[in-house]
């Protein structure tokens, strides 16, 4: 049983981490429009909660999709453009997971400041990386 559980878990994983960027940011920005939505309803905050690790979970597995924008650069400015990419992303997990906390602590009003910085570094982050 425990074999089993184990390579279910590791498929599911597995396949989950494979996700392209442009599958990533689409689920990303799923939940991100369901907690906008419903950010003002205290009683959505366990299920807004959740949304919010599973977009933490997306950009961790995003964090190694290299935009293609990225790809098209000359070798020497790669690394660096990898680099802020990178740093972006990880702004961006930091931020779900302190959007996950403001929620289990029924901060709404945190969480909603969080929502307007994640939507910022959105923003930022298609101007300088989206083709």
């Amino acid at each position: 049983m425990n074999r089993l559980f184990f390579s279910i878990t590791f498929f599911i994983l597995l396949s989950v981490s494979a996700a392209t960027l442009k599958e990533n940011m689409r689920d990303f920005n799923a939940h991100f429009k369901v907690i906008s939505a419903t950010i003002a309803d205290s009683t959505k905050n366990a299920d807004n909660a959740a949304r919010a690790r599973e977009m933490s979970q997306i950009f961790v597995n995003a964090k190694n999709n290299v935009p293609t924008s990225i790809d098209s650069l000359p070798p020497e400015h790669k690394q660096k453009a990898i680099e802020q990419y990178q740093g972006m992303i990880q702004q961006v997990i930091d931020a779900t997971t302190q959007l996950q906390q403001a929620l289990l602590d029924n901060d709404i009003t945190k969480a909603k400041a969080i929502l307007e910085t994640m939507k910022k570094l959105k923003l930022d982050g298609h101007e300088k990386f989206k083709n």
